[in-house]
């Protein structure tokens, strides 16, 4: 057989060379390989060979490979290996979910592939193996007005041709059927051509398909369906170290409180994943989960984004509600905590609007009537930041922040050594620790 990959194996079974078939199977698998041949790994031990077995096929990492071992001097023997190459499959299994029938053909008209729609157009059993027939074989038509000998013939397309057949062996009632064919090229040169069928009946059924597909999207348009929240649960935090089970039991205790949280970790740990696993383990798993990354949010537009706009208030404003008012009874993720703290005007504006019913009197304009009804903007909701350490240990000096920060999460002296993790050098810096503290203690 023709191989990708040609090991050599000694007396002992041990790889002690390796050489390659084709470029993609050394790009893929050449380290790897020539470690195994450099360290005399025995064969038996990285694949799982058939004992005794001289061909066959053997699964590793997921792909199936082809196999056979054949003397090679000086007691030796090789081991030929090639991938499955299951692309062909997918594709023919694929077209079988056409509602067309589709015949593919080489360029001397013999046939390639038929589809399940096509062969049932033909009465062609499955078992049946058209393989390398000729067209003319297949059908008794006349050749000058089929459609795939015509796009063969004339190498250009053939649209909705109405040909008149019978299949030769399997049928004796003519078959009416209107063909599309288009000839297939590579670099130029003609390698066949595709034909596409349709009986009334495959016309009648996709015209139905058609229609109610056309009512689907027209409805969509119209009234988009409430579409519910899908993302993370615990179940997809991947790891065993002892760090992070302690912090997804933690994650999991909190999870059905209502208290604000604080998820410090450097960009790409995961916290969002595991605010997402906090929302739905919540009460307010049922409510809209919004994460919004403040860092992201140009300083100009972060006010009207939280708390929404009104109609005059600006050239071009409209009356539309900020992400506040669409996840009452949900969960908020506030990620970069600290470049939002630094945009927003007013030290108290975040903290008082989700600690009291009613807007503050900067956002009178907003809080109306209409928003209120309209929006339910008086609702409450779940609040998790997210920064990264670094950010944390940052803010020692910068009092504003920290204090606003311990406002917002409702942090005091009574529960900061619960937020913190008692101090442990796992959380934040003992020094991070006692200004945090200092900080909540004057925000109660």
């Amino acid at each position: 057989m023709l191989y990708d990959i040609l090991f050599t194996l000694d007396a002992q079974g041990r790889f002690c060379g390796v050489s390659w078939g084709n470029r993609e199977a050394e790009d893929l698998y050449r380290d790897l390989f020539e470690s195994w041949a450099g360290s005399g790994r025995m064969a038996n031990t990285a694949f799982d060979l058939p004992e005794g077995a001289s061909s066959g096929q053997f699964i590793w990492e997921e792909s199936a490979f082809s196999f056979q071992i054949l003397p090679a001097p000086e007691n030796t023997r090789w081991l030929l290996l090639k991938r499955v190459d299951q692309r062909p499959y997918l594709l023919a299994r694929a077209l079988d979910q056409i509602a067309d029938g589709v015949q593919i053909y080489d360029k001397n008209a013999c046939a390639v592939f038929f589809n399940r729609a096509s062969r049932g157009i033909s009465r062609i059993p499955s078992g049946v193996n058209i393989e390398g027939r000729h067209l003319l074989d297949l059908y008794n038509l006349d050749e000058s007005v089929s459609t795939t000998m015509t796009a063969l013939q004339t190498q250009a397309p053939v649209i909705d041709r109405v040909d008149s057949f019978r299949a030769n062996d399997f049928s004796t009632a003519p078959i009416a059927s209107a063909n599309t064919s288009y000839p297939i090229f590579r670099e130029g040169e003609l390698l066949g051509a595709v034909v596409f069928e349709q009986t009334a009946e495959i016309v009648e059924r996709n015209m139905k398909k058609m229609e109610a597909t056309g009512k689907a999207l027209s409805a969509f348009s119209q009234r988009p369906p409430k579409i519910s929240f899908s993302g993370y649960t615990f179940d997809n935090v991947i790891g065993s170290c002892p760090k992070l089970r302690e912090a997804v039991e933690l994650a999991r205790r909190v999870a059905p409180q209502d208290s604000p949280i604080l998820l410090v970790g450097e960009t790409g740990t995961g916290k969002e994943i595991f605010a997402q696993s906090i929302h739905r383990s919540s009460r307010r798993r049922g409510g809209k989960f919004l994460a919004i990354n403040c860092a992201a949010v140009p300083e100009t537009l972060i006010e009207s984004l939280l708390f929404g706009t009104k109609r005059g208030s600006f050239t071009g404003s409209e009356d539309k509600a900020g992400y506040l008012a669409t996840i009452s009874q949900g969960t908020w993720m506030e990620s970069s905590y600290a470049q939002m703290a630094e945009q927003l005007r007013d030290p108290e504006e975040v903290s008082f609007y989700l600690q009291s019913p009613e807007a503050p009197p900067r956002y009178r304009a907003v809080w109306n009537a209409y928003i209120a009804k309209r929006y339910a903007i008086a609702g409450e909701r779940r609040i998790i930041a997210g920064m990264r350490e670094k950010t944390l240990q940052a803010m020692e000096g910068r009092n504003v922040t920290v204090y606003r920060l311990c406002k917002d999460l409702g942090l005091n002296k009574g529960n900061i050594y619960a937020f913190l993790g008692k101090g442990d050098d796992t959380k934040v810096s003992q020094g991070t620790a006692r200004r945090i503290l200092e900080y909540a203690c004057k925000a109660s």
